[in-house]
């Protein structure tokens, strides 16, 4: 929660009540700073140094500069919420509900000068279910996204994988529109949380509401806390515009059931702890016992006591950690707010990790993962017990494939549908698979009699730390190809023919790509990326031989 030593220094001496204190802060930071590559947090966080009733000593010239590119962003503020209050205003007549939520908030709905907090976005939240018509609004204005098709038909995989897209248009208006307020929890109750407590406001002259002080304390910790986003020390000025003169007007007691819901608590004690230190503000005792009170996430501790790398961003470190941080991050989702969670949780989330469907398959699941995976033992035991070994009769119900058509899995006519378990949400290229296990399913009209060919594209992410990349293809559990990926063979067009025993007498086809091992784009110097991830599934086609 504490951001470089620069930072810092730029955050005592806008925000420390103590004159001593925040002249010493400044005169550091004035001494280092370079403005040509001030970070886009600390330019954020100009205005309230300037706004001090005392100025401080850190020299003409630079006082000047700052003067200088305060009011620009004031100006950068009040202008894209002139152009964008038309389509809020469109929004809340379509009957989108739209809840302001960061800086919008603050400064539109809880009475923040424009000055004291820049703004180059504004950030929405509207219910999960009035997606497809708030995309649909927005394109109609002219605003473009990257997933703008996918959401316009609502489309599940990206509803319930990501919390919000970004949709702009050419005169540099952006609005960032949230289905989900966190990064971590996607679940419909908590947006129906969040405007129950939304209140009335008006951004340039569009009436709408924003996020209450409570709520909006809350969210702007939770994204200070997510170990994935460098968002440095933006945070800090938001929560001291909101707390400091304001503390009769927050629902303490609803900002710690926030905490314990949202699996925050202790995030939100440490972020008070830098708070108290660097700018005075205390957060209430009885709210403190509270958070305190709820139990530590497994997923925080493993963060405590991981090193961060070099420059400073999270690093995950082994096969285990990166479970955990599966786990918290699907967990979020499923765990009903404020639910407790234990072994059974786990078990659980392993279970879908392998595809399967109870728990008491998980142990021969494992098992059979330890032996290399034999896929024509296992077939020979479960004829032996009279037991199918591909898809049964569920198969009738799975989402119905015309054969020879080609399935394209990112883009504007992504097809998600066919995406079981082991997958990220689709974007331009295709989609990422999620762990080593990653399964497709296509049900037919009627069992083919003869035999067929399966072709599709796949990439994987390379680098000279993880050169390569084996992959199983495995249809209705034939192992049909061992495909390795490497540094000179990123990627791969391939077509494989399907024998006529793997399709014999089958309503469906289930396809499993298996990988040897993962890895975190990030990690690897590819992207600022830091979701576990195997191959890249681009298309995929089935013909009839």
């Amino acid at each position: 929660m504490r951001p470089p030593a620069l930072q810092d220094n730029l955050l005592r001496a806008a925000l420390h009540p103590d004159r001593e204190v925040a002249e010493r802060a400044a005169e550091a930071w004035a001494d280092a700073v370079d403005l040509d590559t001030l970070d886009f947090g600390s330019v954020q966080l100009l205005p309230m140094l300037t706004a001090r009733p005392d100025p401080l000593p850190i020299g003409e010239q630079l006082a000047a500069q700052i003067t200088n590119v305060s009011r620009v962003t004031w100006l950068r503020t009040e202008s894209h919420a002139r152009m964008i209050a038309p389509s809020i205003g469109d929004l809340r007549k379509a009957g989108c509900d739209p809840v302001l939520m960061k800086g919008g908030a603050l400064v539109y709905g809880h009475g923040v000068p424009a000055r004291l907090r820049p703004m180059f976005d504004v950030d929405v939240l509207v219910s999960p279910d009035k997606i497809s018509e708030a995309a649909g609004l927005l394109i109609d204005r002219g605003f473009k996204a990257r997933d703008a098709a996918g959401l316009r038909k609502g489309e599940p995989r990206l509803i319930t994988m990501k919390h919000g897209e970004e949709f702009s248009r050419g005169e540099g208006v952006s609005i960032d529109l949230h289905w989900s307020a966190l990064h971590s929890m996607r679940r419909p109750e908590l947006a129906a949380s969040l405007s129950e407590h939304a209140v009335p406001c008006t951004i340039a002259g569009a009436e709408c509401r924003a996020l209450g002080r409570a709520d909006l304390l809350a969210v702007t910790i939770a994204h200070a806390a997510d170990p994935w986003r460098d968002i440095r020390e933006r945070w800090v000025g938001d929560c001291v515009l909101l707390v400091r003169g304001h503390e009769q007007e927050i629902d303490w007691g609803l900002f710690a059931s926030r905490g314990r819901d949202w699996r925050l608590a202790h995030q939100m004690l440490e972020a008070f702890e830098y708070l108290a230190d660097v700018a005075e503000v205390e957060l209430p005792a009885e709210t403190r016992r509270a958070l305190a009170a709820c139990p530590v996430p497994l997923a925080v501790r493993a963060r405590r006591r991981r090193k961060p790398a070099e420059d400073g961003t999270p690093a995950v470190a082994g096969k285990l950690a990166r479970v955990i941080e599966d786990y918290e991050m699907e967990i979020a989702d499923r765990a009903p707010l404020g639910a407790k969670t234990g072994a059974g949780d786990f078990a659980d989330f392993f279970v879908r990790r392998q595809g399967l469907g109870r728990r008491r398959e998980l142990a021969g699941e494992l098992a059979f993962a330890a032996a290399g995976r034999p896929w024509r033992t296992r077939r020979k035991l479960c004829a032996l017990v009279g037991r199918s070994s591909g898809p049964g009769a569920d198969a009738e119900s799975w989402p119905r494939y015309e054969l020879g058509s080609e399935i394209r899995l990112g883009g504007e006519h992504a097809r998600g549908e066919f995406l079981v378990n082991g997958w990220w949400f689709p974007e331009d290229f295709g989609v990422w698979s999620r762990g080593k296990i990653s399964r497709v399913r296509l049900g037919l009209g009627s069992p083919l009699e003869g035999g067929a060919t399966l072709a599709f594209g796949i990439r994987a992410p390379l680098a000279e730390s993880h050169p390569e990349v084996v992959v199983d293809v495995v249809v209705n559990e034939f192992r049909l190809a061992h495909l390795t990926l490497d540094l000179e063979h990123p990627t791969t067009s391939t077509t494989i023919p399907i024998p006529a025993e793997a399709l014999a007498g089958k309503r469906g086809i289930e396809i499993d790509f298996v990988v040897d091992k993962t890895g975190i784009p990030a990690e690897l110097g590819l992207a600022p990326d830091l979701r576990e991830i195997g191959i890249g599934l681009g298309e995929l086609t089935i013909s009839a031989s």
